[in-house]
């Protein structure tokens, strides 16, 4: 294909040159009253055909990936992209020139066989933003210079329109994004106690800002497994299904060990993505993910996951998706430390309350028991809970709380039994220390109690001399580990 030639018939004019500038006036007020970037490209290849009736129209933009057809307007069976392919070397020389130029081709074909094409690109403030397309069959002539040159006028219009609403649409998202991070600082300040206000909050931003179809936050258990502590989509069940998961080798865990935003922009079809995800990606239907850590004092706790049916993240949507990781932290260790601080009255509340049964019952040990495995019980969140003594190698209850009235009555009458391991007790005697079950299931020496839900088991001892005078029970139906916070108060109680 060759620059146009003077010797090609020309088109017959749409108006002379007072006609031209009547329209590309009318076009250029109603374009100005667009705002949105998507109804801008429609609006152009309209634009386009409107000026210079074509018989084909691209509007082509400069992506960091190349040219993207943003708006086409082709006859019917024709493609848009095969069209892109054949005209690129005329786009490109236009770009080199940077202004508008006919073309006509293929060379050496009849007149009637040949195109007469009008390239404008699209020059903005800094860059090339894209370039305007238009052809005619060598059977309708070809276009003059006052065509070309409207259709470089409207490019001029064009490019600053496109500039104008892509300011102002950074401009909304910078000032959405801003709300959303407000709001959920907002709430982490009103919702001190409990983080998971915050986490709802933050996948309903992350949903809003990335149009997020499945999204989640995972935290970290004391295990190394990770849970979900909060969840949004319609792929909930069969998402949930997956959890509990190990941190290492898993898509979520990828960002918690490298510490940085892990993102899989096609799921389907990027290698490195674990088969887990691939086959969520199938079922959930989503293209892209990503997971951004959350980090306190350099270890990872967690991950907020994003996971949409259309393309890849961008740097600023991941960028702030780690922001939003980075509230979510601050809203778990507000959580933390207000638990803490809240514990650390009660049990200053407790000890206080020990102490005044202690200066009030100095002849009568029983109120001093009752009130400490009443309190143990509260503080502890146990089941049931229990005071014995010691007397050579028999055990005796004297105060019990949580146990039905029949089992309270039978613990503190019965005559003293012998120390064994087969009781907690007795393991405490035998041993002189602390002794900690996390599952009842796995110690077959212990005694089992027909309908006894136990799980889980401390026992403390009430230490004189160093020897082993009683010891302080307390019994959960669930497993899992007794926390050091609460073996201290035991501790306390005991002593």
């Amino acid at each position: 294909m060759t620059r146009a030639q003077d010797d090609q018939p020309l088109r017959p004019a749409r108006g002379d040159l007072r006609d031209s500038a009547a329209r590309l006036l009318a076009l250029a007020t109603r374009m100005n009253q667009l705002r949105g970037a998507d109804a801008l490209c429609a609006f152009l290849v309209e634009a386009v055909q409107e000026l210079c009736s074509p018989r084909r129209a691209l509007l082509l933009l400069e992506t960091p990936t190349g040219l993207q057809i943003a708006g086409a307007k082709m006859p019917r069976g024709e493609s848009a992209p095969a069209l892109l392919v054949a005209v690129t070397p005329w786009v490109q020389h236009a770009r080199e020139r940077g202004a508008a130029a006919l073309y006509i081709g293929p060379p050496g074909a009849a007149p009637a066989g040949q195109r007469c094409c009008i390239v404008a690109p699209l020059i903005g403030p800094q860059a090339t933003l894209g370039f305007l397309y238009c052809d005619i069959e060598g059977r309708m002539g070809r276009w003059s210079e006052l065509e070309r040159d409207n259709l470089a006028l409207l490019a001029t219009q064009a490019a600053m329109a496109l500039a104008n609403a892509r300011l102002f649409n950074e401009t909304q998202e910078a000032l959405e994004q801003q709300k959303a991070s407000a709001d959920i600082l907002r709430v982490i300040s009103s919702s001190v106690a409990d983080a998971q206000p915050v986490f709802d909050k933050i996948l309903d931003s992350c949903k809003h800002l990335f149009g997020g179809d499945e999204l989640d936050v995972l935290l970290v258990d004391e295990q190394g497994m990770l849970q979900v502590a909060a969840y949004e989509g319609k792929a909930r069940d069969t998402i949930m299904a997956t959890f509990p998961a190990p941190v290492a080798g898993s898509a979520p865990g990828r960002a918690i060990t490298e510490r940085r935003v892990a993102h899989y922009a096609d799921v389907s079809n990027n290698p490195d993505t674990p088969p887990v995800l691939r086959r969520m990606g199938k079922v959930a239907g989503y293209h892209s993910v990503a997971f951004a850590p959350m980090l306190w004092e350099e270890r990872g706790i967690g991950v907020v996951g994003v996971a949409r049916s259309r393309g890849a993240f961008s740097d600023k949507e991941l960028a702030l998706l780690q922001t939003f990781a980075d509230q979510a932290v601050i809203a778990i260790q507000n959580a933390r430390l207000f638990k803490e601080t809240k514990e650390a009255l009660e049990q200053q509340t407790a000890t206080s309350e020990v102490l005044k049964v202690i200066a009030q019952s100095p002849d009568d040990v029983r109120p001093v028991f009752d009130t400490i495995v009443r309190l143990a019980r509260e503080l502890g969140g146990s089941f049931a809970a229990m005071a014995l003594l010691f007397d050579g190698g028999l055990v005796r209850g004297v105060a019990s709380c949580g146990l039905s009235e029949e089992l309270t009555k039978g613990f503190t009458s019965q005559d003293p039994w012998p120390a064994t391991r087969a009781t907690i007790s007795g393991r405490v005697l035998l041993e002189q220390r602390t002794i900690i079950i996390d599952d009842l299931r796995h110690d077959l020496e212990l005694e089992r109690w027909p309908d006894n839900p136990s799980r889980r088991v401390i026992g403390v001892p009430l230490l004189r001399d160093g020897r082993a005078i009683g010891c302080l029970n307390l019994t959960w139906a669930e497993s899992g580990p007794v926390s050091e916070r609460l073996q201290v108060l035991l501790q306390t109680f005991a002593d």
